[in-house]
C-alpha cells in the first residue's frame, strides 16, 4: 500500500496562489480586459468577489479620468 499524501494545502504555496490570481487579474483590466471575462476565468459567481481582487493604481484611476471625463475630451 501506498502512503497517503497530505491533502491539506501547504500554508507556503496558499498565499502566493492568491498572489498569482491578484497579479493576473490586475494585469487583465490594465490591459483592457472585459471586467466579466476576468470574473469568468477567476470563476467567481459574483463580479463582487472579482472587484475585489484587482489592485489599481492611482496613476490608473488618473488616467481612466483623463481618457473618459467630459471635461477631460479635447474638442476638435
Amino acid at each position: 500500500m501506498s502512503k497517503c499524501h497530505n491533502t491539506r494545502p501547504d500554508p507556503f504555496m496558499t498565499p502566493l496562489l492568491y498572489v498569482w490570481r491578484h497579479t493576473c487579474a490586475t494585469h487583465l483590466v490594465q490591459n483592457n480586459a472585459n471586467l466579466r471575462h476576468v470574473q469568468d476565468l477567476l470563476g467567481h459567481g459574483s463580479l463582487a468577489t472579482t472587484e475585489r481582487y484587482l489592485r489599481l493604481t492611482i496613476a490608473d484611476l488618473k488616467e481612466a479620468h483623463a481618457r473618459f471625463h467630459p471635461r477631460e475630451q479635447q474638442n476638435d
